[in-house]
């Protein structure tokens, strides 16, 4: 497990701990809940099992945010309204797939916000195998987050 990946799990777990309502997925290519998992256990449990050794998703696989973007379109879009507030974690690096940046389009038409927060510079967003540039039409908010005073002043902008 790399640093980011645990950073961002602690942080889902954490807005999970703060708030009603929410629900959390981790996805390499494949998209898994994680909710239940937060609830019922403590934080390092928590990360360490939606992480390692696959017992929520693959773990161990090149990501894939379209097929990851497609599954929650087709399982979980239902559950999206206009009160909702759908956080991306990630760096938008795709390994040349197909992005289906239209299942983004269709999730950020039903919700309220849909809000990216990618550990990249926005100078490399679109260059090589990033597909940052074909989703941020369909987000509200899209910024860099790679340590704690960025991630501070993105949470205070989306607790105001």
């Amino acid at each position: 497990m790399d640093n980011v990946s645990i950073f961002k799990q602690q942080f889902m777990y954490s807005l999970q701990e703060a708030f009603t309502k929410i629900r959390a997925f981790v996805f390499v290519a494949e998209l898994g809940e994680v909710t239940q998992v937060f609830q019922d256990k403590e934080i390092n449990e928590a990360v360490e099992s939606a992480l390692d050794g696959g017992d929520v998703i693959n773990v161990y696989t090149r990501s894939n945010f379209g097929f990851a973007f497609h599954t929650f379109w087709k399982d979980f879009l239902s559950a999206v309204d206009n009160k909702t507030t759908v956080l991306i974690l990630g760096d938008a690096r795709n390994n040349y797939n197909d992005p289906k940046a239209w299942c983004v389009r269709d999730i950020h038409n039903k919700a309220k916000n849909v809000v990216w927060l990618n550990p990249e510079s926005p100078g490399a967003w679109g260059f090589g195998d990033s597909v940052m540039d074909r989703y941020l039409p369909y987000t509200d908010v899209a910024e860099e987050v790679r340590n704690l005073r960025q991630l501070s002043k993105i949470v205070d902008q989306l607790v105001l």
